[in-house]
């Protein structure tokens, strides 16, 4: 199951959508395991809480945004899965044009950094940290498409501001070119923070 798991999650990785979604239907296949012990039964709920989501999640990616609706039915009553799942929701929104403001005020309060945890334990700290990064950066890129550009060129600068101090290259990277692209939209103190912090790099 941790294999398939595994799998799926590399062909997300690869934007292999549809693959994935093959993978997914493995991992909840558990006919072969007889009698779980209370153990194993914990762990085939997780891998079941988990199928659903990635379902969701690989859906959307592949450009059916038409399950956010059902996607954010699903989060409501999982706290542990609303992170993930708004950190995908963001970057759907910036990769197909489409407008989420109604997700961002409904889920406000979780655009914070926190540590994120399943039924099985913490999920890592790299992990998070990574992931945090990229939802910045994307929150801003969605909110300078948007041209809200008090709130984007903010979460954008909060966003390198994070990444540096992770050393997460690719974000930041990510950060520059973004900010390059809108930079005539920046005022003077944003431009200001950004090459104070660009010299840190």
């Amino acid at each position: 199951m941790y294999a398939y798991l595994a799998l799926g999650e590399a062909c997300f990785y690869y934007e292999e959508y549809e693959k994935a979604l093959q993978y997914v239907s493995l991992y909840t296949d558990y006919s072969w395991v007889n009698n779980p012990s209370d153990e194993e039964t914990f762990v085939i709920r997780q891998f079941e809480e988990w199928a659903v989501g990635n379902r969701y999640l690989y859906e959307l990616m592949s450009g059916k945004t038409e399950v956010i609706p059902s996607y954010m039915n699903y989060i409501s009553e999982r706290e542990n899965e609303i992170f993930p799942a708004l950190c995908a929701i963001v970057n759907a929104a910036n990769r197909f044009d489409i407008n989420i403001d109604s997700v961002l005020e409904a889920y406000d309060s979780y655009f914070i950094y926190q540590e994120q945890s399943s039924r099985i334990g913490k999920i890592s700290e790299q992990y998070t940290n990574d992931q945090y990064g990229t939802l910045l950066v994307g929150l801003g890129t969605y909110y300078l498409k948007h041209q809200d550009y008090n709130r984007g060129f903010e979460l954008i600068l909060n966003g390198l501001d994070f990444v540096i101090k992770i050393k997460n290259k690719d974000s930041v990277l990510e950060c520059i070119k973004i900010f390059e692209e809108f930079r005539c939209f920046a005022v003077e103190e944003a431009k200001l923070r950004y090459k104070k912090m660009i010299r840190e790099v």
